[in-house]
This record gives structure tokens, C-alpha cells and sequence, in this order.
């Protein structure tokens, strides 16, 4: 059994349910450059520039020329840009 909830961007976010429908458990998406331009509000030059700095989270290779990143680790680096501040 599935519910699907609105995620970022209008996307739907997928929770797994168990039979009992009391435990959940959160899909971690992975996101294109693109998107993370749109939800960090970052150049892709700045990103990488961060990510050399160690300051942004680095991407997962899914191929040849191909990387993605972990939704999760946009979000916990948007999250802690605000308790910095």
C-alpha cells in the first residue's frame, strides 16, 4: 500500500506503508543539477565551487556523465544555512 503527499517542487513524494499502516518510511530522491539550481537558488558554477570548499553536499554517480543528489542532503544543507543565521 501507497499514499502519495505533495513534495518539493509539486512532485509527489512516495511514503511506504506497512500493512498496519503505522509505520513510515521516507523515499530520498534523486534530484537533477537543474533542480538543485531551483531549490538552492545557486549557480552551477557556485555549487561546485562549495561543493570543492567542502561546503555543499557532493552528488551520486548513477552512470557515465551522470550524477544526482540526494534530495535529503539539499534540504540538511538549506537547514543549516538557517541555524547559522
Amino acid at each position: 500500500m501507497q499514499l502519495k503527499l505533495l513534495g518539493l517542487l509539486g512532485k509527489a513524494k512516495t511514503l511506504a506503508l506497512t500493512m498496519d499502516n503505522r509505520d513510515y518510511q521516507d523515499v530520498d530522491y534523486l534530484i537533477p543539477r537543474k533542480t538543485v539550481e531551483k531549490l538552492s537558488g545557486l549557480s552551477r558554477a557556485t555549487i561546485y565551487r562549495l561543493m570543492k570548499s567542502g561546503k555543499f553536499p557532493r552528488p551520486l554517480s548513477i552512470g557515465t556523465g551522470a550524477v544526482r543528489w540526494r534530495q535529503s542532503d539539499v534540504i540538511a544543507w538549506q537547514q543549516s544555512l538557517a541555524a547559522t543565521a
